[in-house]
């Protein structure tokens, strides 16, 4: 019912955002130098797609951006975040943190790993898996010397930016893409700026284009995840990739 209202209200009071406004939102990805470069970009506007969605998409997929200093990931993350509507990335790599961070609020979850080591983000890689679908990652705790527990609920499409991989299982990697940059070869930041400005004001009208596409979101997700699977992917596998593709 929630999700009918906020059709019914993008239909009447905001603005759409146009093809032309997304070709140009995913040539600003392009300012970063990727290992991949046909790839990335297209990768990074589907999480983009996807994180908006939240909790109303039957997949939510997450990324794990790897790259070495000097590749702008930061800045990277908080353009992709901006145009999601989230806030500012999290430095707070610690499970107990995230979890009481991300509780009962749905869409992108932005983590940037600044140190130089996969430990704090390979705590909440757990948290990550149950947040991909279904009713997310329940998580109950005690509540102290008074008794009772706390109940916490992660749903959405995590963003991790990183320079270290953490460990990963067969479930981990069906759940996570990798994305890999390379170093900047001169300083774009004046240009990053610039560009997470203009994605903060197209969020709006990004939130309409999705909600007047569901539909055919939900029908490419289809589509892509037979695609995959037509590759002799993992079920998991082309959920994850089916629901990037049609973001």
């Amino acid at each position: 019912r929630a999700f009918a209202a906020g059709m019914e209200e993008a239909r009447r009071r905001r603005p759409t955002a146009a093809v032309a406004d997304c070709l140009a939102l995913e040539e600003d990805l392009r300012l970063w130098t990727y290992a991949v470069p046909e790839a990335g970009p297209a990768l990074l506007m589907g999480l983009i797609a996807c994180g908006i969605l939240g909790a109303a998409a039957p997949w939510r997929p997450h990324v794990f951006v790897r790259a070495p200093e000097g590749s702008g990931k930061s800045t990277l993350n908080r353009l992709i975040s901006a145009a999601c509507g989230a806030e500012e990335p999290s430095t707070d790599t610690s499970e107990a943190g995230l979890r009481r961070l991300a509780d009962g609020r749905s869409g992108l979850l932005p983590l940037d790993e600044k140190e130089a080591n996969a430990r704090g983000v390979a705590a909440v890689v757990d948290l990550m898996r149950g947040a991909s679908d279904g009713r997310g990652a329940v998580v109950i705790r005690a509540a102290g010397e008074g008794g009772g527990a706390d109940v916490f609920r992660v749903v959405g499409c995590f963003l991790l930016t990183a320079i270290t991989q953490p460990k990963l299982t067969a479930a981990d990697v069906s759940r996570i893409t990798l994305v890999e940059l390379r170093p900047l070869e001169r300083d774009r930041s004046k240009q990053a700026a610039e560009a997470t400005a203009r994605a903060a004001a197209l969020f709006p009208a990004l939130v309409k284009r999705l909600l007047l596409g569901w539909d055919r979101w939900q029908a490419n997700w289809r589509a892509a995840r037979a695609a995959v699977l037509a590759q002799e992917a993992t079920s998991r596998s082309a959920d994850q990739l089916g629901a990037l593709i049609a973001g």
